[in-house]
């Protein structure tokens, strides 16, 4: 049976169709844990069409201080309200303490990790009393004091715990290419009778590594590998995913019945008969206290890397330590960017780049939905640029677009799915009147009516991402009269003709109104 990750660019197409030719979606978690609003009414709506799976990413299963007993209750509360046939994770760690990672991160292969992991796993599976399934993650790190190869780890994982596999074959051929081992003899060694669900993704060549990016087509050694995991080890679901340069519905849903229509093969002869795994007699054992492996776990991203961390595969240690951190970096400032479009607009490149750059320096994030992070952005920058005028200024619009972005995660969503337009950002969004705001004493507060020298935004949903415009005094009016029982043609024709705003600033607007669908439901067009 065949599935798709659930993004939040389909969520529109998906209302709108009946039924897609898709057997069940896979929901990330995290995105529907921490809101009332209209993410987990899509997902709602979704799972009265479809089966769905449930797919988290920051469970953390392998740290070693145990799992987050919160986090948990929010796993669970959202299984007990949707359902899903099936609750997976990853095969790593990804916080500290408080500190949230947002990366899957590489867990030493030794006895005590093992230990470590099973514990967590019996502790999830009787919480949530769900048998949970746990995914293979792509690297670029590997811990020095490795003892157990990752077939047999995953297999005795498997047996002692009662998990079972998802077996990502994307992240098999990108680990053999960097870290230099055999992809096919690593299925080989996989017992099929843990695996029930492949994933499939893209990965991007970066010349120096190959980076597990999810925003490319499955490439065709993959898709090879694929046909061979399902020929050795059995048919089993499969998703596809993608996360990043995402394409339109159907054209994902094509590449998903390609893969699905790929007739299963045999790998070459030399590889029918699996090696028999080295005993533990015969392994490297190296003893392993707890310390180092929470030192891992603590100091992956500060601490430079070890010169014992002889096998990065075709990266230098200092490198692979590089990758990681960039990619911290690069989600964190999407975070930030995604939900103050405005500041980093107004700031421009360089300046945006920086402030973004202290604000992750002094701040932690600190929950597993990456969403979150950043909440705390306006009353920083209030702070810390208490002396310059202009900044406040910024501060204060931050505090508005953060009203803005979190209105969509509060109850009472059904007005959501319609597009319409605002004229001031408030709390109640959704209204086809003007509201007007101001922060005072760090707090977003309606006014009764507008104040001289107010700035203007039109505020609007794309895809179910909040976003918001400045509007000149002129697009300010053009965009009023667009809001009664008018014909366009007559809107454009006074434009024009009272001289409102340029013609240049009407195409301006427009694609923005366009490309949002602002204007779509609204029947005044000629």
């Amino acid at each position: 049976m065949t599935g798709l990750g659930l993004r939040t660019r389909h969520f529109d197409y998906l209302l709108r169709q009946p039924t897609a030719n898709v057997g069940w979606f896979e929901a990330i978690t995290e995105n529907f844990i921490s809101t009332q609003g209209a993410p987990l009414y899509v997902l709602e709506q979704i799972r009265a069409r479809y089966p769905v799976a449930l797919h988290g990413v920051a469970l953390s299963i392998g740290s070693y201080e145990g799992l987050n007993p919160k986090h948990l209750q929010r796993i669970r509360e959202l299984a007990l309200r949707i359902a899903p046939f099936q609750i997976s994770d990853h095969l790593c760690f990804s916080r500290f303490r408080r500190r949230q990672y947002h990366e899957l991160l590489p867990l030493p292969r030794t006895e005590a990790m093992l230990r470590r992991v099973i514990a967590n796993i019996d502790h999830a599976q009787t919480y949530l009393k769900r048998q949970l399934v746990l995914e293979n993650i792509s690297a670029y790190r590997e811990h020095p004091a490795n003892e157990i190869p990752e077939p047999e780890f995953l297999n005795t994982l498997a047996e002692k715990s009662g998990c079972r596999l998802l077996l990502d074959i994307n992240n098999i051929y990108v680990n053999a290419a960097n870290f230099r081992f055999n992809a096919r003899r690593f299925v080989r060694e996989i017992n099929p009778a843990y695996v029930v669900q492949y994933h499939l993704a893209g990965f991007t060549d970066m010349h120096t590594h190959l980076f597990d990016t999810h925003a490319e087509k499955v490439h065709a050694p993959v898709v090879r590998l694929f046909r061979e995991a399902r020929y050795h080890l059995g048919e089993k679901r499969f998703s596809l995913e993608r996360d990043d340069r995402i394409p339109g519905f159907e054209s994902l849903l094509r590449e998903t019945q390609r893969l699905a229509s790929a007739t299963p093969v045999s790998m070459p002869s030399r590889f029918n008969s699996p090696l028999a795994m080295p005993s533990k007699s015969q392994r490297n054992v190296i003893a392993t206290e707890p310390q180092p492996i929470a030192e891992w776990q603590r100091t992956f991203y500060t601490l430079p890397a070890s010169v014992a961390e002889t096998h990065c595969g075709t990266l230098s240690p200092r490198a692979a330590q590089k990758v990681y951190r960039d990619a911290y970096q690069i989600r964190l400032t999407s975070a930030l960017a995604d939900k103050f479009p405005l500041l980093f607009k107004t700031l421009g490149e360089r300046k945006a780049k920086r402030i973004q750059k202290e604000f992750i320096d002094e701040n932690i994030s600190t929950h597993e939905d990456l969403a979150l992070y950043g909440n705390n952005l306006p009353r920083w920058l209030k702070t810390r640029y208490e002396s310059k005028r202009e900044w406040q200024k910024l501060a204060e619009l931050d505090m508005i677009q953060f009203e803005i972005f979190h209105a969509m995660l509060r109850e009472g969503v059904s007005g959501l799915l319609q597009k319409k337009v605002f004229l001031a950002p408030t709390t109640r969004i959704w209204s086809a009147s003007p509201s007007y705001v101001a922060v005072r004493a760090g707090r977003v507060v309606l006014l009764p009516a507008a104040q001289p020298g107010m700035q203007r935004l039109l505020c609007y949903r794309d895809a179910f991402a909040v976003k918001a415009v400045p509007l000149s005094a002129g697009q300010h009016r053009f965009v009023r009269h667009l809001m009664k029982p008018v014909r366009l043609g007559a809107v454009l024709a006074r434009a024009e003709r009272e001289n409102w705003l340029p013609p240049q600033e009407v195409k301006k607007l427009f694609q923005v109104l366009g490309v949002a669908g602002v204007l779509a439901c609204r029947q005044t067009t000629s």
